[in-house]
C-alpha cells in the first residue's frame, strides 16, 4: 500500500492493517477478489487515524517537515528538509564534495544523518556515528559499481561543545577525504567513477532511524570533489566558492522570527497538493484538490492547530480509495494521465508501493512511455532497494508458503518438530524451513540466474538447525528460539536430491496432513505452482482417501496402491492422471521434509512415474530432468504467474499472445529471472493498458 514510503516506516501504535484475501491459485492483488464492504471501510478509517497519531509520529519523521511543521513556530527550524538537485549542472560531474555546518545536541553511538540519498547500491550519505570501533565522520556513495564507505576517527567532545562545526567529504576519482572545521582528518584511496544518481531529492538531517538530533545549515553539493584549501575557504566563511560547481544548496530559515510570506492557508494548500500527487500516484482533478483544501481549512478555522489540520487531512487522504486502490485515472485528470497509470503499474509490481518521485517527475513531463527512459527506469527499479517488496510478497505467494504458518505434524508423534516446553509451544520448524525457498528464489533473482533453478539449483540455504533437520538429528526442541537470531548460509548442492524450492521441506511439510504424506496435496501444488495448471476441485460426493499406516499395513499396501484403487473410478481418474505423477515424484520425502527409501510400514517408496506422458523418470532427479526437458513449458507458466501478479487479475485467453511474447524475448539469454520481469515490464500489455 506504499504506507511505509509515504509517511514513516517505524511507526509504533498503530493498528493492524486489514488483510486483502489472496485468489484461489492466484495472488491478493487480484482486483476481481477484492472488495471494500462497511466493516473493512471502518477499519481503514481507524487505521489512517491510528498513522497519524501513532506514539512516535513526529518531527523525526522523514516527512514531518514537508507536511506537518506549523509555518507560524519559532520552533519549527526546518531541520528536516530537503535538496533537490540541478540536473543541468550534474550532469557534468566528476566527482562529489558535501559540506555542511553541523551543531549536534545529543551525540550517541547511533548514526545521524547530515545529508542522504537512498538509491540501493548509488546511495550517497554523510553522517555522524559510529561503526564498528570508529565513531566519527562517514561518507559513501556508490563507486565502480559497487557501495563504498568510509570513516575518520572525531573525537565526540569537540562536536559536543554547542558550536557550529564545519564538516565536509570530497570524492575525485582517486581519494575519498574527510574534513572537520577546514583541517582534512582521515583519507582513504577509492579509484572509479562515482555512479550516477536517481533525480529524487536529497534528504537533509533525515533517514529512517537515523535523524539528526541539532541544527544543520548551509549545507551545499559539489559536482567534483575540491581541493582542502577550497574545503578550509569554505570553513572559514567564504562565499562563493566554486559555485559553477554548486549543484543545490540548503539553508536554515532566521530561527529568531519566521518569516512567513504567504498565508498559511496558501502554503497548507501547498502541501497537500505535493502529498495527494503521491498519496493517489497522480495530480488529484481540481474537485478533489479543492475538497481536501478546504476541509483543511475548516480544521484549522475551528482549532487554531496547523498540525492538528494537516494530519486531519492526510488522515483522509489515507482512507481514501484513489489511495487503497489501483486503478486507472482517466486522460482528463491530467494530460500525461497514462504515464502517471504506467509510473503506478510499475512501482505497484516491481515494488509493492507507490512511484517514487523519479518516476512522478518523468510521468509529469510525458518521458515514461519513451522506450529508451522506460528501460533505464525498469533497470533502476530493479537495483532499487525497494525491490526487495516484491521478493517479499511475490515469492510467498507463488509458493503458497502461507499454508506452511498451520502445517502442523501430529505432536505426540513429531515432537521434535516444535520447540518450547511440552506445556507451551513457541516455535514451528516451519517457521525457518519457510526462508530456504525464499532465499533460494531471492538469490536467483538478484544474480539474475535462470528460472529453471528455481527447480533444480547447485546452491540452496541452511541455518544450523535445518542441516540437523535433514540429517535426522534434532532434539533441541526444549530449547527457545528467536528467528531474528538464526543465520543461513549458502551452501553448495552436490545431491541433486536437493537444489530448488520444490524439494524443501517447507513444501514438503505443508502439502502434508498431520500423520503422512499427501501425494494428491504435493500433486496439486506442483500442478498448480510449477505448471500453473491448478486441478479443479473435488466433487462433494468423493470420500476421504483412508491411507493411515494401519490401514495400509492390514491391507499390505503401499499409498500409490491405495490411491490407484481410487482413481480407477471414471469420475476421479482425469484429475488424477495429471497430478498422481508429480505427487508421487515427491513421496520420498515425508511428512516432515527428509528423505526415506522405505514406509514406516516397511514397504518400499515408489516415486516413478511419467510426466506428460513421455519423460519417464523413477525418482525426483529424474522428475527434475523431465521439468527441464519441458523448459519452455515451465518458463510459460512462471511468466503467467508474473503476470498475473503484474496486472491484477487472472489472465484470460487472450492473454496467452502476451505470454507467448514474453517468453520468446526471454528464450535467449536462457530465460534468465530480471530479463524476464524486464521483458513484462516494458511489453504492451503494462505499457498500453487503458480504461475500459
Amino acid at each position: 500500500m506504499g504506507l511505509q514510503q509515504l509517511l514513516e516506516n517505524r511507526l509504533l501504535g498503530v493498528m493492524a492493517f486489514p488483510k486483502d484475501p489472496p485468489a484461489e491459485n492466484g495472488f491478493n492483488n487480484r482486483g476481481d477478489h477484492l472488495s471494500l464492504s462497511p466493516v473493512l471501510m471502518e477499519s481503514f478509517l481507524e487505521l489512517s487515524r491510528s498513522i497519524v497519531h501513532a506514539e512516535n509520529f513526529d518531527e523525526n519523521c522523514g516527512v514531518w517537515h514537508d507536511l506537518f511543521d506549523d509555518p507560524l513556530s519559532p520552533k519549527a527550524k526546518a531541520r528536516r528538509a530537503s535538496i533537490s538537485v540541478d540536473r543541468s549542472v550534474a550532469a557534468g560531474s566528476t566527482g562529489l564534495t558535501v559540506s555542511a555546518w553541523i551543531r549536534p545536541t545529543n551525540l550517541s553511538d547511533q548514526w545521524q544523518t547530515i545529508v542522504r540519498r537512498e538509491d540501493s547500491w548509488r546511495r550517497q550519505l554523510l553522517a555522524i556515528g559510529r561503526t564498528g570501533k570508529t565513531w566519527g565522520l562517514w561518507m559513501g556513495a556508490g563507486i565502480a559499481g559497487k557501495y563504498e564507505e568510509f570513516g575518520a576517527a572525531v573525537d565526540p567532545k569537540i562536536l559536543s561543545d554547542g558550536e557550529w562545526h564545519h564538516v565536509a567529504g570530497t570524492i575525485d576519482g582517486k581519494m575519498i577525504r574527510l574534513y572537520l572545521d577546514g583541517k582534512e582528518v582521515g583519507s582513504k584511496p577509492m579509484v572509479g567513477k562515482l555512479s550516477t544518481q536517481s533525480a529524487g531529492p536529497i534528504l537533509v538531517g533525515a533517514h529512517g532511524n537515523e535523524p539528526f538530533h541539532g541544527d544543520l545549515n548551509d549545507v551545499r553539493l559539489y559536482r567534483s570533489g575540491l581541493n582542502g584549501l577550497q574545503i578550509q575557504s569554505i570553513a572559514s566563511g567564504e562565499k562563493g566558492i566554486a559555485g559553477d560547481e554548486l549543484m543545490g544548496s540548503w539553508s536554515l530559515p532566521d530561527e529568531a522570527k519566521p518569516k512567513v510570506e504567504q498565508p498559511v492557508e496558501k502554503i497548507a494548500h501547498e502541501r497537500i497538493e505535493k502529498f495527494l500527487l503521491k498519496a493517489f500516484h497522480s495530480p488529484a482533478d481540481e474537485k478533489t484538490g479543492k475538497l481536501y483544501a478546504r476541509y483543511f481549512d475548516k480544521q484549522y478555522q475551528k482549532s487554531g492547530d496547523f498540525t492538528r489540520s494537516m494530519k486531519d487531512v492526510v488522515s483522509a487522504a489515507l482512507a481514501s480509495p484513489r489511495f487503497i486502490f489501483v486503478h486507472n485515472e482517466r486522460d482528463e485528470v491530467s494530460p500525461n494521465q497514462a504515464s502517471f497509470n504506467l509510473a503506478t503499474r510499475l512501482s505497484m509490481f516491481l515494488w509493492s508501493s507507490i512511484p517514487d518521485e523519479e518516476l512522478l517527475e518523468l510521468a509529469a513531463n510525458g518521458e515514461l512511455q519513451n522506450a529508451e527512459v522506460l528501460s533505464k527506469q525498469v533497470d533502476r527499479m530493479l537495483n532499487h532497494h525497494r525491490v526487495k517488496n516484491f521478493c517479499d510478497s511475490f515469492a510467498p505467494q507463488w509458493l503458497k508458503l502461507n499454508n506452511l504458518v498451520s502445517a502442523s505434524p501430529d505432536f505426540k508423534s513429531h515432537r521434535d518438530y516444535y520447540f518450547g516446553g511440552d506445556d507451551k509451544i513457541s516455535y514451528k520448524r516451519g517457521m525457518h524451513m519457510m526462508l530456504e525457498p525464499l532465499l533460494n528464489f531471492e538469490t536467483v533473482f538478484i544474480e539474475n540466474r535462470p528460472i529453471s533453478e528455481l527447480v533444480d539449483s547447485d546452491f540452496t540455504y541452511r541455518s544450523h538447525l535445518l542441516s540437523e533437520w535433514y540429517q535426522g538429528r534434532a532434539a533441541t526442541y526444549s530449547i527457545n528460539v528467536n528467528l531474528r537470531d538464526i543465520e543461513y548460509t549458502r551452501t553448495p548442492v552436490t545431491d541433486r536430491r536437493d537444489g530448488g524450492v520444490m524439494t524443501t521441506g517447507a513444501v514438503m511439510v505443508m502439502t502434508s496432513s498431520p500423520f503422512r504424506s499427501l501425494p494428491i496435496t504435493r500433486g496439486s501444488w506442483v500442478s498448480s505452482v510449477i505448471f500453473n495448471d491448478p486441478p479443479e476441485p473435488p466433487p462433494d460426493d468423493i470420500p476421504d482417501l483412508r491411507a493411515d499406516d494401519k490401514t495400509l499395513q492390514k491391507e499390505g499396501l503401499t499409498v500409490r496402491q491405495k490411491l490407484n484403487q481410487h482413481s480407477s473410478d471414471a469420475q476421479c481418474a482425469s484429475c488424477h492422471v495429471k497430478i498422481d505423477p508429480f505427487g508421487f515424484a515427491l513421496e520420498n520425502y515425508d511428512l516432515l521434509g527428509r528423505w526415506r527409501d522405505h514406509y514406516r510400514t516397511g514397504l518400499k517408496v515408489d516415486a516413478s512415474g511419467k510426466l506428460f506422458g513421455k519423460h519417464e523418470f523413477t525418482d525426483i532427479v529424474g522428475f527434475k530432468d523431465a521439468i527441464l526437458a519441458e523448459e519452455d513449458l515451465f518458463a510459460k507458466a512462471f511468466i503467467g504467474h508474473l503476470l498475473s501478479y503484474a496486472l491484477g487479475r487472472e489472465l484470460t485467453l487472450a492473454d496467452r499472445i502476451a505470454t507467448g511474447e514474453i517468453a520468446q524475448a526471454s528464450r535467449a539469454a536462457g530465460y534468465r529471472m530480471r530479463d524476464v520481469i524486464k521483458n513484462i515490464a516494458v511489453h504492451p500489455i503494462i505499457t498500453q493498458i487503458t480504461e475500459p
